[in-house]
Order: structure tokens, then C-alpha cells, then sequence
């Protein structure tokens, strides 16, 4: 449901976006980091190529966040490919 909303608030607002499913940007941006699961892989890698990124969702947080360090990679993978 939410993201059928996020999909028409874009489309309402002619903001162009591409859907990329996970699988296809971890394979990519995850290739040959060592790591037990993904989320450990995206916090190695989002830390290795953005190595000033601060990925704690608040300044409370005391470990960082997969999430944050997903955004990051799904973003330099749009840009390597010019989404």
C-alpha cells in the first residue's frame, strides 16, 4: 500500500523514477563484500565508498543503519547508470 502511494504522489507531481528491484542493485553493488547477510554487506560497502557518511538515523543511535546505508547505494547505483 504505501508504495502505491509513494508511485502516485510522483506520477501526480510528473517526478520520474525508475523502480529497480533489490536484487538487481545488490547484485551489483554488493559484489565481492564479505559479510553474513546483506545488511551487513550494505553497511561495509556504503561505509567503503562513502567513507564520511553518517549512517545513524539520529544522533541517539549507537550502531548504523542498513536502511541508511541502502539509500546510499541504491542511489550511487542510479547515478552509475544514469537513472
Amino acid at each position: 500500500a504505501c508504495w502505491g502511494a509513494i508511485r502516485m504522489c510522483l506520477r501526480a507531481q510528473k517526478i520520474p523514477f525508475v523502480p529497480i528491484d533489490p536484487r538487481t542493485w545488490q547484485a551489483e553493488m554488493l559484489r565481492g563484500i564479505a559479510g553474513a547477510n546483506t545488511k551487513e554487506k550494505s553497511i561495509a560497502q556504503a561505509k567503503r565508498l562513502f567513507p564520511e557518511a553518517n549512517l545513524r538515523r539520529s544522533v541517539r543511535c549507537t550502531t548504523d543503519d542498513d536502511g541508511m546505508a541502502d539509500a546510499l547505494l541504491i542511489a550511487e547505483y542510479g547515478r552509475r547508470h544514469n537513472l
